[in-house]
């Protein structure tokens, strides 16, 4: 009966109905509760509610849930790859860039799984101006968590300094839909629009061409 009445306890504690009661405590009670109420929204699988909370008008809401998240993919793979992965990160921040990507490597070869580091090292491949794996490690972590805003503003990013506005487009666009409130999103957006401006600027207008060579 112990061993039954626990397993009802989880059941209910990652149910629908229990995952939205924590969402509206986290959306519409105290603010000093936001960051308890997030954290225990994450622990009974509650990802995509804490993403709808990015939307929140409240910027305590929106902080908490963020908070949350982070920790929750950071921690993905246990205690030990989190460890690595924050070392990797340590050197990363550091100037340390081959270091770091060897950390980088050896924690993604033991966790090919690991979202938040395959983001993680996205990042570093991209400051570095390997560009084209950086694209590659952001699609492998979007393909694990479909809404990892992280990944989609590096995968933007990346397809912007690529030359590819209108992918880059897309992948800021959605990166704006799941966090509306940052800026960021507004300022890769604008520098989107004007590289497309200048380069339709660029390019010979096909009828005057047409029109001049008939003559």
């Amino acid at each position: 009966m112990v061993g039954g009445s626990y397993a009802l306890v989880v059941a209910v504690h990652h149910s629908a109905w229990y995952q939205e009661r924590l969402y509206r405590d986290l959306v519409t009670g105290p603010i000093a509760e936001c960051e308890q109420a997030a954290t225990s929204l994450s622990n009974v699988g509650g990802e995509r509610r804490l993403i709808d909370a990015l939307a929140s008008p409240k910027p305590e809401v929106r902080a908490a849930a963020q908070k949350a998240l982070d920790a929750r993919w950071f921690s993905a793979e246990g205690v030990e790859a989190a460890r690595a992965l924050l070392a990797a990160e340590n050197a990363m921040n550091e100037g340390h860039d081959e270091e770091a990507l060897t950390k980088f490597d050896q924690v993604i070869l033991l966790h090919p799984n690991y979202a938040e580091a395959l983001n993680q090292r996205a990042s570093l491949l991209w400051k570095m101006g390997r560009v084209r794996p950086a694209i590659q490690d952001c699609e492998r972590a979007l393909r694990l968590i479909p809404f990892h805003y992280g990944a989609w503003q590096g995968l933007g990013i990346c397809h912007l300094q690529s030359g590819n506005e209108e992918a880059a487009r897309k992948c800021l666009m959605i990166y704006q839909r799941l966090r509306p409130f940052d800026d960021d999103a507004e300022k890769w957006l604008r520098r989107c629009d004007e590289l497309q401006r200048k380069e339709r600027r660029s390019k010979p207008d096909r009828k005057s061409t047409r029109l001049n060579s008939s003559h």
